[in-house]
């Protein structure tokens, strides 16, 4: 296991410095591929991993749920809501690959516009139990506001009692907002937000401090070759992230395990910062 561990501030919930998103992972066009990927960022001792039903329009979430199976309870899992999916897409399963790719060209070249938001108490609700049901479980460590603005939530009241609710009786561990900026946000909804998700430039400190950020090796490119600083800027990148937060996560979006054994292999020679603190993955937060 080459990943340490580290316990979230305000959480207290403990998970892999290097955690792994899947946004790309409807991407992959096999559930075997799926699976080893999942598998593999496991056995390299990743033990968060981060989803939304809107990544695959809900792929991403089943492919999740059924490659832990049994093993749900040795790790943490944060979803998300409030962009939404597109129901009819995700249900073709590998079938939809080609329309996740066109519609993902289209989006760079800025000719599709953004997924439709909602951050009504009915949408909270009824992604709450779909996400519960994608991923085989009944709690989610984190649960997060997936880019929400001020305007989402100021007068929102009923939202916020909601989520504090689903908190009380088990079904989240953790509400937490993810998305750039998120500033205003943390300043006027701190009381309630427990964890905190942002892009690795998207903060300085003066504000708050980020548990998980990503970003992190956008635009660099993940060798084969020696995992140095100099002559793999992803792994350097990998490392200057991690040292800003001793607490923290990084979330890395890769499809190869090959990738991730690079950056965890480098970014295992960091010390290991809170491992011996409670809670976990295995937690019972019941």
């Amino acid at each position: 296991m080459l990943i340490r561990q580290t316990v979230l501030k305000s959480s207290g919930i403990k998970v892999s410095r290097i955690a792994l998103g899947l946004s790309h992972l409807h991407h992959m066009t096999s559930s075997h591929d799926r699976d080893r990927l999942i598998e593999g960022a496991r056995q390299l001792g990743i033990t968060h991993f981060d989803t939304a039903p809107l990544y695959g329009d809900g792929l991403a979430e089943r492919a999740l749920g059924r490659s832990l199976g049994p093993s749900r309870s040795e790790v943490t899992i944060a979803t998300k809501f409030g962009l939404l999916p597109v129901r009819w897409i995700g249900a073709l399963g590998n079938h939809g690959w080609p329309i996740h790719a066109g519609r993902s060209v289209l989006r760079r070249l800025r000719l599709l516009k953004r997924p439709k938001r909602s951050f009504s108490i009915a949408t909270f609700q009824s992604s709450l139990s779909a996400s519960l049901k994608a991923l085989r479980t009944d709690y989610i460590d984190i649960f997060f506001l997936h880019e929400p603005t001020l305007a989402d939530l100021e007068g929102n009241q009923a939202l916020l009692d909601a989520l504090i609710k689903a908190k009380e009786a088990g079904k989240i561990r953790a509400i937490g907002i993810a998305g750039t900026p998120c500033g205003p946000i943390v300043a006027r909804f701190g009381n309630i937000i427990d964890v905190i998700q942002t892009g690795e430039s998207n903060w300085d400190g003066a504000l708050f401090v980020p548990d998980f950020t990503y970003g992190v090796i956008r635009g660099r490119r993940v060798t084969t070759s020696a995992c140095e600083p100099g002559i793999n800027p992803a792994c350097a990148s990998i490392l200057r992230a991690l040292s800003r937060r001793p607490e923290g996560s990084v979330l890395v979006g890769t499809t190869k395990v090959s990738h991730l054994r690079e950056l965890a292999e480098y970014a295992g020679r960091l010390p290991n910062v809170s491992a011996g603190a409670p809670s976990g993955g295995a937690m019972d937060p019941h």
